[in-house]
């Protein structure tokens, strides 16, 4: 399974790299970050260490998955995201994975990541609710 994993970042990686009109298309940072997270969350299936399955867990599920699902609202949900807004999202959701890690050794900073992910979410939520407003002073 973990060689499956791997092999699919590694080409999903490469893929991004040479696609073409890849630049403009601001989810494609969150697929690089995603694939990113996966790689970084397989070593520590074979590492015997108290905490492994613990920062597996979160490298997994609030890197790798959590990535996947803002990269498809991205895409998916009706509103512009310029690549500025993209890269402040990256960044504090990088940032709120790595003090859910540290949170494992430091309670208080898991406070603090969860903090970065509302973050992330308030603004996805302004994005979303901005064409809202201007339909509803349309109408």
């Amino acid at each position: 399974i973990s060689l499956g994993l791997i092999s699919f970042a590694v080409i999903t990686i490469h893929r991004l790299k040479n696609a073409q009109n890849t630049a403009s298309e601001p989810t494609v940072y969150y697929w690089f970050t995603a694939m990113v997270f996966l790689l970084a969350a397989v070593p520590f299936v074979f590492i015997d260490y108290i905490y492994s399955n613990t920062i597996f867990t979160v490298l997994f599920i609030g890197g790798f998955a959590l990535t996947v699902i803002h990269a498809l609202i991205v895409k998916l949900l009706p509103f512009p995201i310029t690549k500025k807004r993209t890269t402040l999202l990256i960044i504090c959701h990088i940032f709120g994975v790595a003090l859910l890690i540290g949170g494992i050794f430091y309670p208080p900073l898991a406070h603090c990541g969860g903090a970065a992910f509302a973050v992330i979410y308030l603004l996805l939520l302004r994005a979303l609710l901005t064409p809202a407003r201007s339909l509803i002073k349309s109408n």
